[in-house]
This record gives C-alpha cells, structure tokens and sequence, in this order.
C-alpha cells in the first residue's frame, strides 16, 4: 500500500462514519429543539426531560435505522478486503 490509497482510505472511512452517524444525531438534534421549544412554551425549568427524550429518540432511530448502518459498513468492508 503507497501514501495515496492509505489518504484514500482514511478518507473513505471518515466520509462512511459521517454519513452513518449524522441520520441518528440529527435525529437526536431535531429532538432537543422540539423539547426545548416546548419547555420554553410551557416555562419548565426541568433539565432531565430533554435528555430523557433526546436518549430515547436517538435510541429509537438507531434501531430503526440499524440495517442500513450494517449494510454500509458491510459493503464499505467488502470495498476494503476487495480492493486491497
């Protein structure tokens, strides 16, 4: 292996970890705006109710999206072991 497929490779890598991770902190984002907004509406000053909501919609998202995650880091393994 020479310099450039091992840049190459690392950036593979980062690119597959960005786009496998965003789905569920974007997820996870989206919850804790919502929460904080209604917080806000209601004037809650409680500071456990986002991050339950924000733990559990991130964790549900995972589980949904948990085949397509298996499935890129398959097929990013196959490209690795295929391509050398």
């Amino acid at each position: 292996m020479d310099t450039e497929q091992i840049i190459s490779l690392g950036q593979q890598a980062l690119t597959t970890t960005l786009l496998l991770a965003s789905p569920v902190l974007l997820i996870g984002l989206a919850a804790a705006v919502i929460t904080a907004f209604i917080q806000t509406l209601f004037q809650m000053q409680e500071a456990t109710i986002p991050l339950i909501v924000r733990l559990l919609t991130m964790l549900v998202a995972l589980i949904v999206l948990t085949p397509w995650i298996v499935n890129s880091l398959l097929s990013f393994s196959r490209g690795i072991l295929v391509n050398g």
